[in-house]
Parts: structure tokens; sequence; C-alpha cells
């Protein structure tokens, strides 16, 4: 047979027991905790603001060397009888050099000796990427080197 149980009520507010102190002394007990809770509080967010700052100066400090670069120029123009040997690209992550991670997209054909070469005259890409932690997947860093092919005549030979 179930039984009927009172329950008392209670408070959420935590109460200090020191049997042996007088009421002014709890009182000042209870302020002396207050304080040290905004203390510890104020330690913990100065280690965690000092957590950070560390933090930011030793990545700055790995990585203040950081780059990636094309090797030689940007735009360049060839005739249409010309090939392209790429120069590709320098890729320094972390104090390392990563150069050998880059790959390429593009839309201009390549030749068995790894030179590139257009059908037609026009402008065309060369994409360098890599899947590296701070240049792929974090910032998501590209370079494109633009080659324009042109008629013999125009190209200045």
């Amino acid at each position: 047979m179930p039984t009927k149980v009172n329950s008392k009520k209670s408070s959420s507010r935590a109460t200090i027991n020191l049997p042996n102190l007088s009421k002014k002394d709890k009182n000042e007990v209870s302020k002396y905790i207050k304080k040290l809770s905004l203390k510890n509080i104020f330690i913990c967010v100065l280690l965690l603001v000092l957590g950070f700052g560390v933090g930011a100066g030793a990545y700055y400090a790995i990585s203040r060397n950081d780059s990636f670069e094309l090797i030689g120029q940007k735009k360049l123009t060839f005739s249409l009888s010309d090939t392209y040997k790429d120069e590709g690209v320098k890729i320094i992550e972390f104090n390392k050099d990563i150069s050998n991670t880059a790959y390429i997209e593009t839309n201009l054909k390549q030749n068995s000796e790894g030179e590139f070469y257009a059908e037609d005259i026009g402008t065309y890409y060369i994409k360098y990427m890599t899947d590296s932690i701070k240049f792929g997947k974090i910032f998501s860093i590209s370079k494109i080197r633009l080659i324009t092919f042109v008629e013999e005549s125009e190209s200045g030979e």
C-alpha cells in the first residue's frame, strides 16, 4: 500500500552551517567567501585571457615567415606555336617548405614533357592550390597565373 511522504520546503540558497560561531562571525565568513568567489572568477578570466595571448603569440612565432607565392610572373604572353614550362609555386607553412603538395587546375593542354600549350588564341589560366592546414583548409588560398596565347605576328617576334 502506498504511503504519503511529507516533504519540507527547501531553499535554493546555500547556507553556511558553522555551529560554534556567532551570527556576526558567520556574516563575516559569508562575506569573505563571496569576495573569494569574485577573486576566483577574476583569476580564471585573467588566466583565460593570458592563455589566448600566449597561444596567439606562439602562432605568430611559428607562422610569421609563411608564404604562398608564384615563382615567375603572374601574366605571360606567348605565340600560339610556343609551349610554356611552368615554374610552379613556393609554399612555406610553419617554417617548412611544402611546395611539393601543390596541385594545379588549368584549361591549357599539356604535352608529354609537362609543357603547357594552347591550340587557339586566348587567355588561359593555371590555378595553384594545396590541401595543407593553413593555406588549404583554414584559409583556402590559391594563386592564379594568366597565360595569353596570340598569333605569331602579335607576339612581337
